[in-house]
């Protein structure tokens, strides 16, 4: 089952732009370095209803196991020294995302999360000016002809289509699931075709799926 994460920080003085910048581009390396973490937001309060709080951080992970993981890793503990260095305060709230049901046919297998909306690119190099120096997103996850990047509470990646494992069609989506032969399953018993076999990848077990309308997308099962 997923969990979700709220922290809400206060601080006695004001930030400078530059503390600001400091501490968006630490959360920014979230994504890539934990495991687990399937969406994050963060940003300033602007309902002034917060109680003095002025900043809050919005993390879904995949599992509990991942949010305990969350509490102990260096660039979460990070942020918690430098918030401590500047005498915040952090209110933190943790519960786990409802597992949603199939009325009268019992529990369905749930949904985690999305995985990256890829766009298939065949200008890849100027693709990525495009997308970081126009638009100003940074590289969060970097491979060959591959590139992703955190636009909370989703990730957008580049794929070059002369690449390997390009798919058919300009835009491909993942969705994150617990169990990827439950959900095959579940297909089958409500009466769709077979799925083809899962695939293992070096990001998890992936079984692509299609729609009635003949749309493919993949269901990721993450290491």
């Amino acid at each position: 089952m997923a969990f979700q994460h709220v922290a809400l920080m206060r601080f006695p003085d004001t930030l400078t732009p530059d503390e600001l910048a400091w501490m968006d581009q630490l959360i920014r390396t979230w994504p890539e370095a934990m495991v687990g973490l399937e969406s994050l937001a963060w940003g300033t309060d602007v309902s002034g209803r917060a109680q003095g709080c002025q900043f809050g951080i919005v993390v879904r992970f995949r599992d509990e196991a991942a949010a305990v993981a969350y509490q102990g890793h260096p660039r979460h503990q990070e942020l918690v020294h430098w918030i401590r260095a500047h005498a915040g305060e952090v209110l933190a709230f943790d519960f786990p995302w409802p597992t949603p049901e199939r009325g009268k046919g019992g529990a369905a297998v749930p949904i985690a999360g999305w995985g990256p909306i890829l766009l298939f690119v065949d200008r890849f190099a100027e693709c990525r000016v495009f997308y970081e120096q126009g638009l100003g997103l940074v590289p969060q996850v970097q491979r060959p002809g591959y590139v992703e990047y955190a636009v909370p509470p989703l990730t957008l990646a580049l794929h070059a289509t002369e690449h390997p494992r390009a798919g058919p069609g300009p835009v491909a989506l993942h969705l994150h699931v617990d169990d990827v032969d439950a959900m095959a399953a579940q297909l089958t018993g409500a009466g769709f075709p077979p799925p083809g076999p899962v695939a293992q990848q070096p990001w998890g077990r992936e079984l692509g799926v299609v729609d009635p309308s003949g749309f493919a997308f993949d269901l990721l099962e993450a290491r």
